[in-house]
C-alpha cells in the first residue's frame, strides 16, 4: 500500500509514518511507500491519479484545509482512500462529503491506529486491490488495462505500459479476475477492465489510453451491460 502524509507539522507526520510502518505488517499490509507534505498546496501540485492507495490529511492546516484538499482530490480521484487528522471530529458532515473513511484524532496512540485499520477495513480493502497473478506475482487491480491470452500464456497490460506475461489457461485467468465486478471478457482470449474503458462501440472498446480492443459480436450486449452496472454500483458507493 502506497500511502501519502499531509501535514504541515513535520513531527506529527514523523509519528505518524514511523507508527503505520511498525503497526501495519501486523494486519498483513505491505507499505510500499510514504511521501510527506507539508500543505495541501505541495500535496496537490504532485498528485497523480492512482499514485496513491490512502492519503491522511490534517483537517487543520494553514490556507488550504484538509477538507478542502480532499475536495480536489475527489475532482480528480474517486478511488483514493482518505483519513483525516484532526484535534476535533467536528467536521462529520464535509467527511461525508469528501467519502472520508475515518477520523484519526491527535494526539493519536498505538491502539487509536489500530483501531483505524480496523474500523476502516484496511486489511480486507488491500486484499480486494491486489490480486496475485499465477506464479506469486502481486499486482494492483486497479493497474490492469486487460489481458491476452496466446499460447498458454497471458500477457497483462498495466498502466504506464508495464506488462507481465505468466504461464495461465484463459480459464484459470477468467477465474481469477471475471469474478470480480470490474473485469470482463470482451473477446476470445481478452479480458478488460471495465474501469478503463472510455468508450465503445459495436465493434470496438477504446481505453483511456488510447488502446482499443475488439468486441466479439456474441459479447456485446453482455459487455455493455456488464459496463453500465459497474458504473452504477459506483455511483451507488458515491464513487469510492
Amino acid at each position: 500500500m502506497r500511502i501519502a502524509i499531509v501535514d504541515d507539522f513535520a513531527s506529527d507526520r514523523t509519528k505518524l509514518r514511523d507508527t503505520l510502518s511498525r503497526i501495519m505488517p501486523e494486519y498483513g499490509i505491505a507499505l510500499s511507500g510514504c511521501d510527506e507534505f507539508e500543505s495541501g498546496e505541495a500535496f496537490l501540485g504532485r498528485y497523480a491519479v492512482r499514485q496513491y492507495d490512502l492519503v491522511f490529511l490534517d483537517v487543520y492546516m494553514n490556507r488550504l484545509s484538509g477538507i478542502d484538499t480532499a475536495r480536489a482530490i475527489r475532482k480528480l480521484d474517486e478511488d483514493v482512500l482518505i483519513v483525516l487528522i484532526t484535534t476535533s471530529n467536528s467536521f462529520a458532515s464535509e467527511s461525508y462529503e469528501v467519502h472520508a473513511l475515518y477520523y484519526l484524532l491527535k494526539p493519536f496512540s498505538d491502539e487509536d491506529v489500530r483501531r483505524m485499520i480496523i474500523a476502516a477495513e484496511l486489511e480486507s480493502r488491500q486484499k480486494e486491490r491486489v490480486v496475485e497473478l499465477p506464479g506469486g506475482v502481486p499486482v494492483l487491480l486497479r493497474r490492469i488495462l486487460y489481458t491476452d491470452y496466446s499460447n498458454h500464456s497471458v500477457t497483462v497490460y498495466l498502466d504506464g505500459g508495464e506488462e507481465k506475461k505468466v504461464w495461465s489457461s484463459q480459464q484459470q485467468m477468467e477465474s481469477l479476475l471475471c469474478s470480480r465486478e470490474e473485469f470482463a471478457t470482451c473477446t476470445k482470449g481478452v479480458i478488460v477492465n471495465l474501469e478503463w474503458i472510455d468508450r465503445m462501440d459495436e465493434r470496438m472498446i477504446t481505453l483511456k489510453n488510447g488502446v482499443e480492443l475488439p468486441v466479439a459480436r456474441a459479447r456485446r450486449a453482455d459487455l455493455k451491460s456488464r459496463h453500465a452496472e459497474y458504473l452504477f454500483s459506483r455511483l451507488r458507493r458515491g464513487g469510492v
